[in-house]
Protein backbone atom coordinates (compact mmCIF):
# COMPACT_ATOMS: atom_id res chain seq x y z
CA UNK A 1 0.00 0.00 0.00
CA UNK A 2 2.85 2.35 1.04
CA UNK A 3 4.21 1.72 -2.80
CA UNK A 4 1.25 2.23 -4.07
CA UNK A 5 1.21 5.90 -2.17
CA UNK A 6 4.78 6.48 -3.12
CA UNK A 7 4.16 6.10 -7.15
CA UNK A 8 1.34 8.16 -6.93
CA UNK A 9 2.82 11.10 -5.12
CA UNK A 10 5.81 10.37 -7.49
CA UNK A 11 3.68 10.60 -11.07
CA UNK A 12 1.58 13.89 -9.46
CA UNK A 13 5.30 15.45 -8.31
CA UNK A 14 6.74 14.86 -12.00
CA UNK A 15 3.65 16.44 -13.73
CA UNK A 16 3.36 19.54 -12.20
CA UNK A 17 7.12 19.79 -12.18
CA UNK A 18 6.90 19.08 -16.60
CA UNK A 19 3.72 21.25 -16.21
CA UNK A 20 5.75 24.63 -14.65
CA UNK A 21 8.37 23.84 -16.95
CA UNK A 22 6.50 24.20 -20.38
CA UNK A 23 4.48 27.12 -19.16
CA UNK A 24 7.89 28.73 -18.56
CA UNK A 25 8.83 27.63 -22.29
CA UNK A 26 5.70 28.86 -23.84
CA UNK A 27 6.28 32.22 -21.71
CA UNK A 28 9.72 32.99 -23.31
CA UNK A 29 8.25 31.90 -26.95
CA UNK A 30 5.23 34.11 -26.56
CA UNK A 31 8.14 36.94 -25.70
CA UNK A 32 9.76 36.35 -29.22
CA UNK A 33 6.76 35.83 -31.45
CA UNK A 34 5.56 39.49 -30.25
CA UNK A 35 8.98 41.00 -30.93
CA UNK A 36 9.02 39.18 -34.19
CA UNK A 37 6.04 40.28 -34.88
CA UNK A 38 6.44 43.76 -34.65
CA UNK A 39 9.67 44.46 -36.55
CA UNK A 40 7.90 42.43 -39.45
CA UNK A 41 5.30 44.76 -39.38
CA UNK A 42 7.96 47.24 -39.61
CA UNK A 43 9.13 48.76 -42.95
CA UNK A 44 12.35 47.57 -44.01
CA UNK A 45 15.23 50.93 -44.87
CA UNK A 46 13.98 53.44 -46.64
CA UNK A 47 15.52 57.02 -47.21
CA UNK A 48 12.88 59.35 -45.37
CA UNK A 49 12.10 63.03 -46.08
CA UNK A 50 12.13 64.30 -42.84
CA UNK A 51 10.51 68.01 -44.02
CA UNK A 52 7.27 65.73 -44.08
CA UNK A 53 7.51 64.02 -40.84
CA UNK A 54 8.29 67.13 -38.42
CA UNK A 55 7.71 70.90 -37.96
CA UNK A 56 8.52 73.95 -36.31
CA UNK A 57 6.90 76.54 -34.45
CA UNK A 58 7.54 79.36 -32.55
CA UNK A 59 7.88 76.80 -29.09
CA UNK A 60 10.00 73.88 -30.76
CA UNK A 61 10.05 70.88 -32.83
CA UNK A 62 7.42 68.41 -33.32
CA UNK A 63 6.80 64.93 -35.05
CA UNK A 64 3.94 65.37 -37.27
CA UNK A 65 1.69 62.81 -36.38
CA UNK A 66 -0.62 62.32 -38.81
CA UNK A 67 2.41 60.91 -41.14
CA UNK A 68 2.47 57.89 -38.42
CA UNK A 69 1.19 55.30 -38.47
CA UNK A 70 -0.01 53.60 -35.12
CA UNK A 71 0.32 49.91 -36.52
CA UNK A 72 4.01 49.18 -34.65
CA UNK A 73 3.07 50.48 -30.82
CA UNK A 74 3.65 46.97 -30.00
CA UNK A 75 7.45 47.27 -30.50
CA UNK A 76 7.44 50.12 -28.03
CA UNK A 77 7.83 48.62 -25.23
CA UNK A 78 11.35 47.20 -26.10
CA UNK A 79 12.88 50.56 -26.29
CA UNK A 80 15.07 51.66 -23.03
CA UNK A 81 18.11 53.62 -22.58
CA UNK A 82 20.28 50.73 -22.51
CA UNK A 83 23.52 51.45 -24.71
CA UNK A 84 27.25 51.11 -25.02
CA UNK A 85 30.18 53.49 -23.54
CA UNK A 86 29.63 55.91 -26.99
CA UNK A 87 28.43 59.56 -26.19
CA UNK A 88 29.08 59.27 -22.25
CA UNK A 89 29.02 63.21 -22.39
CA UNK A 90 25.63 64.09 -24.69
CA UNK A 91 23.29 65.45 -22.56
CA UNK A 92 20.96 64.18 -25.37
CA UNK A 93 21.24 60.66 -24.18
CA UNK A 94 20.07 61.59 -20.29
CA UNK A 95 16.56 62.64 -21.52
CA UNK A 96 13.93 60.69 -20.62
CA UNK A 97 10.47 62.21 -21.88
CA UNK A 98 10.85 60.26 -25.54
CA UNK A 99 7.63 59.26 -27.43
CA UNK A 100 8.76 56.65 -29.97
CA UNK A 101 7.61 56.29 -33.44
CA UNK A 102 9.23 53.48 -35.58
CA UNK A 103 9.98 54.44 -39.39
CA UNK A 104 12.11 51.37 -40.58
CA UNK A 105 14.27 48.10 -39.58
CA UNK A 106 17.27 46.88 -40.79
CA UNK A 107 18.25 43.21 -40.23
CA UNK A 108 22.10 43.13 -40.17
CA UNK A 109 24.05 39.36 -39.64
CA UNK A 110 22.05 38.12 -35.72
CA UNK A 111 21.10 41.85 -35.15
CA UNK A 112 18.05 44.09 -35.56
CA UNK A 113 17.72 48.00 -35.92
CA UNK A 114 15.15 49.72 -35.61
CA UNK A 115 14.69 53.28 -37.04
CA UNK A 116 12.59 55.71 -34.93
CA UNK A 117 11.23 59.00 -35.18
CA UNK A 118 11.50 60.50 -31.33
CA UNK A 119 9.71 63.51 -29.55
CA UNK A 120 11.59 64.57 -27.02
CA UNK A 121 11.46 67.37 -24.53
CA UNK A 122 14.20 68.94 -23.27
CA UNK A 123 15.38 71.69 -21.42
CA UNK A 124 12.31 73.67 -19.56
CA UNK A 125 10.23 71.19 -21.21
CA UNK A 126 11.10 72.46 -25.05
CA UNK A 127 10.25 70.05 -27.50
CA UNK A 128 12.31 68.36 -30.16
CA UNK A 129 12.90 65.53 -32.45
CA UNK A 130 15.46 62.68 -32.60
CA UNK A 131 15.62 60.17 -35.02
CA UNK A 132 17.59 57.44 -32.93
CA UNK A 133 18.57 53.55 -34.02
CA UNK A 134 17.65 51.55 -31.56
CA UNK A 135 19.70 47.40 -31.69
CA UNK A 136 18.28 44.32 -30.40
CA UNK A 137 19.52 40.95 -30.83
CA UNK A 138 17.00 38.38 -32.46
CA UNK A 139 15.23 37.99 -28.69
CA UNK A 140 14.02 41.51 -28.29
CA UNK A 141 17.36 42.58 -26.02
CA UNK A 142 18.27 45.78 -26.80
CA UNK A 143 22.07 45.98 -27.11
CA UNK A 144 22.53 49.82 -28.13
CA UNK A 145 20.93 53.10 -29.48
CA UNK A 146 22.54 55.62 -31.75
CA UNK A 147 21.19 59.33 -31.76
CA UNK A 148 21.41 60.17 -35.80
CA UNK A 149 19.57 63.03 -36.09
CA UNK A 150 18.45 65.98 -34.20
CA UNK A 151 16.21 69.14 -34.22
CA UNK A 152 16.38 71.34 -31.20
CA UNK A 153 16.60 75.06 -30.25
CA UNK A 154 17.22 76.62 -26.76
CA UNK A 155 20.23 78.35 -26.13
CA UNK A 156 21.97 77.08 -29.04
CA UNK A 157 20.56 75.52 -31.66
CA UNK A 158 21.40 71.97 -32.55
CA UNK A 159 21.32 69.79 -35.97
CA UNK A 160 22.25 66.57 -36.62
CA UNK A 161 21.91 64.90 -40.19
CA UNK A 162 23.51 61.77 -41.05
CA UNK A 163 24.24 59.10 -44.11
CA UNK A 164 24.90 55.15 -44.26
CA UNK A 165 27.28 54.02 -46.97
CA UNK A 166 26.22 51.50 -49.40
CA UNK A 167 26.38 48.33 -47.71
CA UNK A 168 25.18 49.76 -44.26
CA UNK A 169 28.33 49.04 -42.56
CA UNK A 170 28.88 52.55 -41.45
CA UNK A 171 26.76 56.07 -40.56
CA UNK A 172 28.82 58.99 -40.33
CA UNK A 173 26.76 62.02 -38.23
CA UNK A 174 27.33 65.59 -39.02
CA UNK A 175 26.80 67.60 -35.86
CA UNK A 176 26.13 71.68 -36.28
CA UNK A 177 26.01 73.40 -33.16
CA UNK A 178 24.50 77.66 -33.75
CA UNK A 179 25.35 80.06 -30.98
CA UNK A 180 23.37 82.93 -31.64
CA UNK A 181 23.40 84.88 -28.63
CA UNK A 182 24.99 87.81 -27.49
CA UNK A 183 26.45 87.79 -23.48
CA UNK A 184 27.93 90.28 -21.34
CA UNK A 185 30.79 89.84 -18.94
CA UNK A 186 28.56 88.65 -16.13
CA UNK A 187 26.55 85.65 -18.27
CA UNK A 188 23.55 87.78 -19.44
CA UNK A 189 22.12 87.41 -22.97
CA UNK A 190 21.81 91.54 -24.37
CA UNK A 191 20.96 90.36 -27.88
CA UNK A 192 21.54 88.27 -30.58
CA UNK A 193 24.26 87.72 -33.29
CA UNK A 194 23.54 88.53 -36.74
CA UNK A 195 25.75 85.43 -37.31
CA UNK A 196 25.88 82.45 -35.23
CA UNK A 197 28.89 81.18 -34.52
CA UNK A 198 29.09 77.58 -35.53
CA UNK A 199 30.78 74.53 -34.31
CA UNK A 200 30.31 71.37 -36.99
CA UNK A 201 31.58 67.77 -35.73
CA UNK A 202 31.52 65.21 -37.96
CA UNK A 203 31.48 60.88 -36.36
CA UNK A 204 31.43 57.81 -38.31
CA UNK A 205 30.61 55.03 -36.52
CA UNK A 206 30.71 51.31 -37.60
CA UNK A 207 28.04 49.53 -36.99
CA UNK A 208 28.53 45.79 -35.73
CA UNK A 209 26.63 43.23 -34.04
CA UNK A 210 27.96 44.53 -30.90
CA UNK A 211 26.75 47.85 -31.24
CA UNK A 212 28.12 51.47 -32.78
CA UNK A 213 31.45 51.47 -32.15
CA UNK A 214 33.32 54.90 -32.75
CA UNK A 215 35.56 54.87 -35.52
CA UNK A 216 39.05 56.75 -34.47
CA UNK A 217 40.35 59.77 -36.91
Amino acid sequence: MKNIVFIILMIFFLSCRETKKENINNISQNQITAFESCIKRIDPYKALNFEMLIKENETGFFVIKDSIENKYNCSISYFNNIKKRHNTDNFFYKISKKEFYPKFKILKDNSIIIGNLVQFYGENDIPGVFFQLNMFDKEGKQIDYLIIYNRFSYELVFKYDYQFNNDISEITINQIEEDWLLMNSTGDIIGERKRPILKNTKETYKITTRGFALKEL
